[in-house]
């Protein structure tokens, strides 16, 4: 594990955040997203950043003409007992028009650019499983803490349970084993529902939402999501109505499921 990014793999970073690296680096980078946390969360620090920009650069640019159109009224209220009407609305046409092309790139660029792993990446985090010194730390939880996931998953299949049943779907979430996770949340959630408790089961919810996205599923997830933003005393409404889910529905829209 990477304890800081190399200046090269800045470099390829950026490089990959504006498709223009070649075939070889495009991989290369692909192949640490997901793996190496560090290259992840700068890799959504420059997203975020570059979003960030955009949104200023368009903001700025309606600042710009709105102050050339005041302008430009003003000289015309200074030269003439009447304003330039007609001048006016073309001018008021184009920037409208100016507008409405650059919104138009920006929701183009959105929506080519989003995927499920894109979307999965914003707003997955590693679970963290809290430490209790009144209980001790089991096999597949010390695994957990270690993050040796393949062990989690084997653990968990000597020893079902709650807890080891959650764990096991976070660990086959973090494998990149979407569907296996999405069995194990639901398997989760519906032994709680027959035997009438709720052991981890806000937290296998979010998580299945998750697991749903990552395996392009996006109105399964979209639904999930909307269930839990809805649901008072849920452990992830908070989390959920703070997060931007515009991409998730972009993504639903798009892949049409």
């Amino acid at each position: 594990m990477m304890n800081q990014l190399p200046e090269n793999l800045q470099t390829l970073l950026e490089g990959y955040l504006d498709r223009s690296l070649n075939t070889e680096d495009h991989i290369f980078i692909e192949s640490l997203l997901g793996k190496e946390p560090l290259v992840q969360h700068e890799y959504n620090k420059m997203k975020a950043a570059v979003e960030a920009v955009r949104h200023a650069g368009l903001r700025q640019f309606v600042k710009n003409i709105h102050q050339e159109s005041m302008k430009e009224i003003h000289d015309g209220h200074a030269t003439a007992a009447r304003p330039p009407v007609l001048s006016i609305v073309n001018r008021t046409m184009r920037i409208a028009a100016g507008i409405l092309l650059l919104a138009g790139m920006f929701g183009l660029y959105k929506f080519t650019s989003v995927d499920s792993k894109s979307v999965f990446n914003n707003h997955f985090q590693s679970y963290e499983l809290g430490r209790t010194r009144s209980t001790a730390e089991s096999g597949i939880e010390r695994a957990f803490q270690n993050k040796k996931w393949n062990e989690v998953i084997a653990l968990s299949g000597k020893a079902h349970g709650g807890k080891n049943d959650f764990l096991s779907g976070l660990a086959l979430l973090e494998t990149n084993q979407p569907v296996k996770a999405i069995q194990q949340f639901n398997l989760l959630l519906e032994k709680n529902k027959q035997s009438g408790i709720d052991l981890f089961n806000d937290e296998a919810e979010y998580y299945l939402a998750l697991s749903y996205v990552r395996n392009n599923e996006p109105a399964r997830a979209a639904a999930l999501i909307s269930k839990i933003r809805n649901q008072n005393g849920h452990l992830y409404q908070q989390k959920v109505q703070s997060a931007n889910w515009t991409d998730l529905k972009m993504l639903a829209w798009k892949s049409g499921r």
